[in-house]
């Protein structure tokens, strides 16, 4: 299945690197208690973080994609189980490795930005 990132109401995801998108589950107000049984009871906020590897690109589009963003952007992406999802991130990023002049056209040896869920 291949990635899909829409960021902003923008398609980048032709802009993704092979290895695309890693999705990790994060945890928010995480809290135990152990009750005078001794039990253990957990409880949190499952969220998503979304890090993003950038293929090789011309300049102009790494500085689109971070025209792009906004604090908080919305988001589309498929999700670990297949479904498309929209939802509302933080973006830390982007950072680009590299700028390289090859025959007159700046190239940006890909980058990467982490998205975390509001």
């Amino acid at each position: 299945m291949k990635a899909k990132l829409v960021l902003n109401g923008t398609d980048i995801s032709g802009y993704l690197a092979e290895s695309g998108i890693a999705q990790s589950p994060i945890y928010r107000q995480e809290s135990s208690v152990v009750t005078m049984d001794g039990i253990e009871h957990r409880s949190n906020i499952r969220k998503v973080q979304l890090d993003v590897e950038f293929a090789r690109m011309r300049a102009e589009n790494a500085y689109a994609i971070a025209d792009l963003i906004t604090q908080p952007s919305t988001v589309t992406y498929l999700d670990l189980d297949g479904t498309e999802k929209t939802k509302v991130f933080w973006v830390e990023g982007p950072e680009m490795t590299q700028e390289r002049v090859e025959s007159g056209i700046t190239w940006v040896e890909g980058g990467s930005m982490t998205l975390v869920e509001r």
